[in-house]
């Protein structure tokens, strides 16, 4: 029997345990990259800058954590056809017109009655979406639209997607409604989000608290505001042909409306008026916004500006060396430019912006001291304004830390999630919608009537 060889019957155990799967597993082990695909959307900048400030990163740090990141992100306006225009700018149009009616819009949003949004997936299912997510076979979603978890929800249920498929929720403001409750994963930037979810219905396990929302990488590099602020010195002197244009003393202002350059109007309307008490920097980005533009180079050109001021408009440009370098940012609330600041540990000043998720992420950020609101004639009295500040960078150091090791805090958790150690709760959404059923209640007859409205518009729109 020299096929039972000493040195084979030492073996034998060994092959046994393996084809009876004692030492091997046939299921996706925890070395074996889970595939995870980004779900984005367009609505404006902000979107599009965190996911991308989310997905950098991460394409390099992912297989440290067992994850493969698709190179294709599905873009959910590639499916909403002729409705994306009504779906996407009815919010900045309503915002501008008549703020209160979209705060109220907004903030009640997640007590509506549910057959609008049934509508609206109903129609996204004739759409290729369903294709277009499955393409790639992922394992796990990743998304910063809160609408998408609860379509993926409904894909499940009526058995039109693996219904293990993992979905993760990175919220983008300092504010949640009940329209963010779904199965899954939800990842938020401050304790108190986690707290009014789980009052919601949310199963604590499945919220993760991380230092902030993602900025990109850019403002996540190690730097001093000495240096960003010489190494602008010398690229905008280079640019305009005037040397030491932003000198290294004076304070550095940045006002920004966003990449549609909103809000700036009121700086304009201010300009001729300001007397700051101290030589000033002024650079102010319009994005792409051309009529902006023009009218702040009329003013630089006016010669009607305060001799303390020097005055640069720029258009669309990169913002990073701006906002590194600032003594003070002017701008809107909005997730993607309080990330910035964050990470850029830059006072940012508020002076306007949209009810609704801007409103709600001033309010929050002003509760923790980490933002201020400004009266523009506060820019008179320059000492007093260094002073406001200093009290901002002291609440951003002290409630956000570590906001520059944030990639490698989702990173972590993609990874537990991916690998089961944090597990899901299948029974967690009957819950929530018990939950929210009791909070909501019935919904009165003219909110169920605008809701059939909607979406019959919806329909009707949609191809």
């Amino acid at each position: 029997m020299a096929f039972f060889s000493k040195p084979f019957s030492l073996f034998l155990p060994l092959l046994v345990a393996l084809t009876l799967g004692l030492g091997f597993s046939p299921v996706v082990r925890a070395d074996e990259p889970v595939e995870v695909l980004f779900f984005t959307v367009d609505a404006g900048k902000g979107h599009e800058m965190i996911e991308k400030a989310i997905k950098t990163p991460l394409d390099k740090s992912a297989p440290d954590y067992g994850m493969n990141i698709s190179k294709d992100s599905v873009m959910l306006n590639d499916h909403l056809g002729r409705v994306k225009n009504f779906f996407w700018h009815l919010p900045i149009t309503i915002g501008q017109i008549a703020p209160k009616v979209w705060e109220k819009i907004y903030n009640g949003s997640g007590k509506a009655n549910p057959e609008v949004e049934r509508v609206m997936y109903k129609a996204l299912l004739n759409s290729g979406l369903v294709e277009a997510l499955t393409r790639s076979h992922p394992k796990m979603i990743v998304t910063t639209f809160p609408l998408v978890p609860k379509f993926i929800d409904i894909l499940k249920e009526e058995g039109k997607i693996d219904p293990k498929l993992k979905v993760v929720q990175i919220v983008t403001d300092y504010s949640v409604t009940q329209n963010y409750l779904s199965r899954g994963l939800i990842i938020v930037p401050h304790p108190s989000l986690k707290d009014k979810l789980v009052a919601m219905g949310k199963d604590p396990s499945l919220v993760k608290v991380v230092e902030g929302i993602p900025a990109g990488p850019a403002y996540l590099e190690s730097y001093s505001k000495e240096a960003a602020r010489a190494e602008l010195n010398a690229s905008l002197s280079a640019e305009l042909k005037k040397p030491n244009i932003l000198g290294l003393e004076d304070p550095l202002i940045l006002a920004t409306g966003g990449g549609l350059g909103l809000g700036l109007n009121p700086i304009a309307d201010f300009l001729p008026k300001w007397k700051p008490t101290k030589p000033v920097k002024l650079v102010v980005v319009c994005g792409s916004n051309k009529e902006m533009l023009r009218r702040f180079e009329t003013l630089q050109a006016s010669g009607k500006l305060d001799p303390n001021i020097t005055l640069i408009p720029k258009g669309y440009t990169q913002l990073a060396p701006y906002v590194k370098a600032a003594t003070l940012i002017i701008s809107k609330p909005g997730g993607s430019q309080t990330a910035e600041a964050i990470a850029s540990k830059t006072a940012l000043f508020a002076h306007t912006f949209i009810p609704g998720q801007e409103s709600n992420n001033y309010e929050h950020l002003s509760k923790i001291q980490a933002i201020g609101k400004l009266d523009l004639n506060e820019l008179n009295d320059m000492d007093k304004m260094m002073k406001r500040v200093a009290a901002v960078k002291a609440g951003i150091e002290r409630e956000f830390p570590n906001a520059r090791q944030l990639p490698k805090q989702i990173a972590e958790i993609l990874g537990d999630y991916a690998h089961d150690r944090i597990r899901d709760n299948p029974a967690e959404l009957s819950g929530i919608l018990a939950k929210k059923d009791a909070i909501a209640g019935k919904p009165p007859l003219g909110q169920r009537i605008r809701c059939k409205l909607s979406g019959a518009l919806f329909s009707l729109l949609h191809p």
